[in-house]
């Protein structure tokens, strides 16, 4: 017997950015995330997949692949 639904939602840019700072946190703990460049998390922004493909406004795999992206571009 089901007693609640709970849906999963795909994740917005918003809540993408904040996985990113949370594994750079992870990484480097040292290092003040509010000072890292918008270049830098856009460059890891656009290593992940977006659908739709024109509007890219949510995220195909949430934050599974973050932690990889991170530590290429950032680590």
């Amino acid at each position: 017997m089901v007693d609640h639904f709970v849906p999963f939602l795909p994740l917005e840019r918003s809540h993408v950015k904040k996985c990113i700072e949370d594994q750079m946190r992870i990484i480097k703990p040292h290092v003040d995330v509010s000072r890292v460049s918008e270049e830098i998390m856009s460059e890891i922004m656009e290593e992940l997949s977006w659908f739709p493909e024109k509007a890219r406004l949510y995220s195909k795999s949430g934050c599974k692949k973050i932690a990889n992206k991170v530590a290429l571009v950032y680590g």
